[in-house]
This record gives C-alpha cells, sequence and structure tokens, in this order.
C-alpha cells in the first residue's frame, strides 16, 4: 500500500499464530500497526512469559524503542493468524520530524512514563502469582494432620495438581516457588525412600507471615512490628517474663501490675524508668500492649503470642526480603 503524501511504501508482514514479532531486550528498528487479526504483549519472567495485554486492529507496537532507542521492554506474539504494517525507523524519525518539537517532548515524555508502568506491571504480575501460590499452600495446610513438632507433610504431585486445579499454575511455575521458599528456608523438599517428592513446613506460622508480607509488599508497606524498638521489644520480653509469676491469664489476654514491672526495674535508675514508659507508650500505641487504669495502680493487658508474632518477624523478615 502507498503513502501518497511521503512517497514511501509501507511493508506488510505476515505472522502465523504463535510466531514472535519481536523478542524483550532486542534492538527496535521498527514499529507495527495491526492490520488484521491480534498479538499479545508478553514480559519474561521466571515463572515463563507472562501476557501483559492484547493488541488488535489498528492497534500500535514497538514504537516505544523508536522514540528513545532503549531495548524492547516486551515481547510480542501473534495470538492468531496476523498481519501487520511495518514502520521503519527512517520513517518514522521523518514523520516524527513534521510535529513541533513540543509536542515530541510529551511523546517522549508519555513514553519514559509508559516503560516504568509497564516494568511495574510484570512486577505486580510476579508477586501476584508468588502469593496466590503460597495461599494456596496456606489453604491445604489447613486440611493437613501436623506431627508432634507441628510441622506439616504436602504430597508433591497432589500440590502440583492442586495449583493447576484453583489457580492454574503450570508444573514450572510451582517448582519456582516451591524454590523460592526452599531457598528462603520456609519450607523443606524432601523424597523419603518409596513416598515420592514431599513438601514439608517445619513452621505454618512462618509461611502465614511470609503470605502476608508479600501483601504488605504489594502495596509497599511492612509489617508494624518491623519498626519497633529493640528496647521495645526487649521490655515486652520482661512483661512476659515477671507474668510467669505474678500475672493473671484473663479471657482477653494476661495481665501484669504496672507496679511490679516498675519494681523489677528499679534497679537501672529514674531515667531507665522514664525509657522504658516511652517503650511501653510505643508498644501500647501500635496495639501489641494495652495499659488499663486501676484504683491504685495501672494494668498492663497483653497476648502472649503478639511477642512470639514480633520475635519470628524480626528472625525471618531477612530472609523474607532476599533477594533470587
Amino acid at each position: 500500500m502507498a503513502e501518497t503524501g511521503n512517497r514511501f511504501t509501507q511493508n506488510v508482514r505476515y505472522l502465523k499464530k504463535g510466531d514472535i514479532l519481536f523478542e524483550e531486550n532486542s534492538d527496535g528498528r521498527e514499529l507495527y500497526i495491526i492490520q488484521q487479526g491480534k498479538v499479545g504483549v508478553y514480559k519474561n519472567s521466571p515463572h515463563g512469559r507472562i501476557e501483559l495485554a492484547t493488541i488488535e486492529k489498528n492497534g500500535v507496537v514497538g514504537e516505544m524503542s523508536l522514540l528513545d532507542d532503549q531495548p524492547r521492554s516486551a515481547t510480542v506474539i501473534a495470538g492468531e493468524d496476523s498481519s501487520v504494517v511495518v514502520i521503519n525507523k527512517a520513517i518514522f524519525n521523518q514523520t516524527l520530524q513534521q510535529i513541533p518539537s513540543w509536542l515530541s517532548s510529551i511523546i517522549k515524555i508519555v513514553i519514559s512514563r509508559l516503560r516504568e508502568t509497564n516494568s511495574r506491571i510484570g512486577e505486580s504480575m510476579l508477586q501476584h502469582k508468588e502469593h496466590g501460590f503460597v495461599s494456596l499452600l496456606l489453604l491445604l495446610s489447613k486440611v493437613i494432620q501436623s506431627d508432634k513438632n507441628g510441622a506439616l507433610t504436602l504430597d508433591y504431585k497432589y500440590l502440583l495438581t492442586e495449583s493447576n486445579h484453583v489457580s492454574r499454575l503450570s508444573a514450572k511455575e510451582v517448582n519456582f516457588s516451591l524454590s523460592q521458599l526452599e531457598n528462603r528456608k520456609i519450607i523443606r523438599i524432601e523424597e523419603p525412600q518409596g513416598k515420592g517428592k514431599m513438601i514439608v513446613i517445619d513452621d505454618p506460622q512462618v509461611l502465614k507471615l511470609y503470605c502476608e508480607y508479600l501483601e504488605l509488599k504489594r502495596d509497599n508497606r511492612n509489617f508494624l512490628e518491623a519498626d519497633i524498638s529493640q528496647e521495645s521489644v526487649a521490655l515486652f520480653s520482661n512483661i512476659a517474663y515477671l507474668a510467669q509469676k505474678s500475672g493473671i491469664e484473663t479471657e482477653n489476654g494476661t495481665t501484669l501490675s504496672k507496679a511490679v514491672l516498675i519494681n523489677d526495674l528499679r534497679d537501672e535508675g529514674l531515667e531507665k524508668i522514664e525509657a522504658h514508659e516511652k517503650n511501653l507508650q510505643e508498644l501500647d500505641k501500635i496495639g501489641l500492649i494495652e495499659t488499663l487504669p486501676d484504683d491504685q495502680d495501672s494494668i498492663i493487658l497483653f497476648k502472649k503470642e503478639n511477642l512470639i508474632r514480633i520475635k519470628k518477624i524480626n528472625e525471618w523478615l531477612p530472609q523474607f526480603k532476599l533477594e533470587m
């Protein structure tokens, strides 16, 4: 087909379903206008290719690399038999020169932001898949009986089947997610003789915390407990220790007289007591303890599991954050 204004011939490329138009990270010297059919836009990942979008008739792909001279940001594959009009770099630049320079600058800014957005989408989808797999693992763990130490064992083949049925995860994606968890020491993979491959979860609470971590990470947040000072954690541990001897168990948790705590801290001096008062306020502020007024004294109310949670978060957060 001919473009009379610029007097150039547009080449048409024909694709069969599954043909690759261009690969992620390859050099971009052409853009393409979808004439017939449709193409899929994919990001490469350790899970395989993740589909970001489908582009149909009159849509354009490949324009970003022509504008910013960066490698292709994605792979494009024909979703069905298709034809595309090929616009090479020389023709594109010739056309670009015909528009005002300010408009050209705006287009380049938009392309830069679009490239950044596409990158974030790819990362988000990866996190979504990992979170989905961990959530499924937690769900399956609820119907498995634990051993005397609290560890859970899950049959690998059963996990593969359920992952495919529930989350449409391939065996490759499941194996990748398992390797991530194993490298972080959240699970172990064993192959007992005569039983096949088994997934061992030594501490289901750690797996639950990792699932929560992925949710928080997706929203660019972190555990509230991760920001607690070590002094406040040490004070919480002391409160729990004193409560073993002088505390009272109630339906709402364990209570300890504040006077008992102050008396225990008295040897550290007034300055230390004042510092610990701030630590108490920090623990109270984020809801790990509650200070209740009493007739003659204040009562500290807390739940022992909160202290266990803090210690596990402090212990495991570096493992959760490991870059694989």
